[in-house]
């Protein structure tokens, strides 16, 4: 089982219970104004009630006339909606206690979050004009076949997903092909390449894989496509993002995750480079991430 990779910060929170449409304020006067006008009701119907035995006990009964219904004066409703708009504080208190408003974020935390979507942005510039070795087959000695394709041209008119996994050891990208074997299944599914990358974070530039790692059977799979270089010129505009990610790793405090289990940049089908993940690849949370 591969260590976890994706450092995802949650904050879990209590369930908010809903309160009613009904205003608790309206509620409250609605039902002791009924209780007052019912007690008034009530007052006005007793001298009614002792003039009808009256009456009927003297052989004359008459239609028996209604008592008006008391109205609430201006005095009683205001004491009312008083005693309303107290329980409605501290209805709103015991809500406000149970979802509690999320504590603002604190300026340096604005501006590394400002830092890292400028960041980000500027990768996805970086990446659109680079190109990549892709497998499109064996030929007929069984050899794998590749072809070089830019990254904009598999985004816009394949559709592809891609993960580059940039490590600083061929260690860690023989650990991440071999996750890719092991999840076979789930990545046939997905229209997603992964890019295992050597980094030379001194130079600023990728380094090519060794010649066995190259050759072996787990660099052949479907999913694995390999950064197309020819040059230094090529080496640098692919190393050089790279290793900027592995610094920005360090100011956040990941450095040495980052150095030992290597760091992934997740890029959607549309071009968007939606976060970087430290550390070795959980499959499951990078295809839901990239959507897909």
């Amino acid at each position: 089982m591969l260590p976890a990779c994706l450092v995802t910060p949650t904050k879990p929170g209590l369930t908010i219970l809903q309160p009613s449409l009904t205003s608790p304020v309206e509620s409250w006067v609605r039902r002791n104004a009924e209780k007052e006008v019912t007690a008034g009701e009530r007052e006005a119907a007793a001298p009614e009630k002792e003039a009808t035995t009256s009456e009927t006990e003297a052989t004359a009964p008459e239609k028996q006339v209604a008592a008006p219904k008391t109205r609430l004066n201006q005095e009683q409703l205001a004491r009312l909606e008083k005693e309303a708009s107290a329980t409605d504080d501290i209805f709103r208190a015991v809500t406000n206690f149970f979802s509690p408003k999320p504590p603002e974020p604190e300026p340096e935390e604005v501006r590394l979050a400002q830092k890292r979507r400028e960041s980000l942005a500027q990768m996805e510039k970086s990446l659109r004009p680079l190109k990549l070795s892709v497998n499109t087959g064996t030929d007929d000695d069984g050899q794998t076949v590749r072809r070089t394709a830019p990254v904009s041209i598999l985004q816009t008119r394949a559709d592809q997903s891609m993960v580059i996994y940039a490590a600083l050891n061929e260690e860690v990208i023989t650990d991440v092909l071999l996750a890719i074997r092991i999840a076979a299944s789930q990545f046939a599914e997905r229209n997603i390449l992964v890019v295992p990358a050597l980094v030379d974070t001194k130079n600023k530039e990728i380094v090519e894989l060794s010649p066995k790692l190259l050759a072996s059977k787990l660099m052949q799979q479907q999913a694995v496509a390999l950064p197309a270089v020819k040059n230094e010129q090529e080496r640098y505009a692919w190393g050089s993002p790279l290793a900027a990610e592995f610094a920005e790793a360090v100011d956040q405090g990941m450095g040495q995750v980052a150095r030992d289990c290597g760091l992934a940049l997740l890029v959607r089908r549309n071009g968007e480079v939606v976060r970087r993940a430290v550390g070795r690849p959980e499959w499951e949370k990078i295809f839901t991430e990239l959507g897909i």
